[in-house]
This record gives structure tokens, C-alpha cells and sequence, in this order.
């Protein structure tokens, strides 16, 4: 990614979990080289505990970062953007730097599908982009660094089930194990509140 300016805003559409891994830990060792303090707020298919095995890792004295408060792991935003940014600047970073899913920077969207697993076929697309742009706006002036991380997987796999696949099906069609898509099937559901598959697709639907 090279050098980035503050405000920047950045997507990654990742395939697989080594996939956004890889990418994380090249951003946040950049940041912390920065002196730039650094927020991961993970979500499916990362735990925090697979974030720090691999910054553990790739990051020399990574546990002492964690201990100076260089860098935090979360799983949901514990206090406004703003506040953690002030907090950085006080301790003397740089800025700062952060990243996480549509959801987790406060865009909710739909109630019908949240923008972490929503198909890039859908009507929700419009939604996407207009969140993208006000992210952008936000950032404006803004000692801050943001990556937003999207799951191509569990999108094009919501688009199959939508389309009535079986889990075999979406399987064969996408070039994944089933269990892959039960996964992500299970996740989708989870997060939307769907009792069974037909209510999945009616509330994707907006129906």
C-alpha cells in the first residue's frame, strides 16, 4: 500500500482467512513503525486470539506494544472514534490507525443485510457505496487510518442461498467445502435473527 495519507480509507475484499491475516499484519506493523496507534476490532472469521498469534509473529516486541497501549485487539467498539483518536494524540502517537467491517465502524444499513455478508448483486450495493462515501467524508481532516475488510466468501455464498442453493450447491458452485458454506450459512443467520433459511431470504429480501 506504500505511504498513506491521514484521512485515507482503504477496502479489502479478501477470499480466504490467510488472505486478511496477511493484510493485517502488514498494516499494523507499518503503524506501529509509525508510532501510529493501532485498533484491530476483529469479527468472523478472525477471533482476537488468531489476531495476536499472528502479530505475535510478524511484530517484534508485539506484547510490549499491547502493554504500552500502542495497540488494541477488540471484538466490538468499546468508545467513540473521536475519544480514541484524542487519547492517541495525548500519549504522544502519531494517529491513528484501524480496522474492522462495515458494521463495526458504526454503518448498520439495512436491518434486512448487514454490509459485512451482503451480495454484491443485490440492491444493498447502493447502500455499500453511499457508506463508503460517508466514511470518506468522516475521515476528512482526521489523523486516522481505516481499513474496511469484506468477506467475497460470505457474500457470494448469502448469494446462493438466496437463490435457493443447497449447501452442496453453493459448494460446487463457488469451489468451496460445504462445510464452508454451513458456516457462513449459520453466521448469516446468527446475525440476521433468521429462524430457518426461508426467513433468511425474506428478510435479505426486505420482504
Amino acid at each position: 500500500m506504500g505511504d498513506m495519507p491521514w484521512g485515507a480509507h482503504l477496502c479489502v475484499f479478501f477470499e480466504t482467512k490467510v488472505d486478511l491475516l496477511d493484510t493485517a499484519a502488514t498494516y499494523f506493523a507499518a503503524g506501529l513503525a509509525s508510532n501510529e496507534f493501532c485498533m484491530w476490532v476483529v469479527s468472523d472469521p478472525i477471533t482476537a486470539e488468531d489476531a495476536k498469534t499472528l502479530l505475535r509473529r510478524e511484530i517484534p516486541d508485539f506484547d510490549q506494544h499491547v502493554a504500552l497501549g500502542r495497540i488494541e485487539i477488540l471484538n466490538k467498539i468499546t468508545g467513540r472514534w473521536s475519544e480514541k483518536l484524542n487519547g492517541a494524540l495525548a500519549r504522544g502517537n502519531e494517529g491513528m490507525r484501524v480496522s474492522g467491517n462495515a458494521r463495526l465502524f458504526g454503518f448498520h444499513g439495512s436491518v434486512h443485510a448487514p454490509l459485512d455478508h451482503f451480495s454484491f448483486e443485490s440492491k444493498h450495493w447502493e447502500e455499500f457505496c453511499e457508506y463508503e462515501h460517508e466514511l470518506d467524508r468522516s475521515l476528512a481532516g482526521q489523523k486516522m487510518i481505516v481499513l474496511c475488510t469484506y468477506s467475497l466468501q460470505a457474500s457470494r455464498a448469502l448469494a446462493q442461498i438466496v437463490r435457493g442453493a443447497s449447501s452442496k450447491e453453493a459448494a460446487r458452485a463457488l469451489g468451496i467445502g460445504p462445510r464452508t458454506v454451513e458456516f457462513h450459512r449459520e453466521n448469516i443467520m446468527r446475525k440476521l435473527s433468521a429462524k430457518n433459511t426461508i426467513d433468511l431470504v425474506r428478510r435479505v429480501l426486505g420482504e
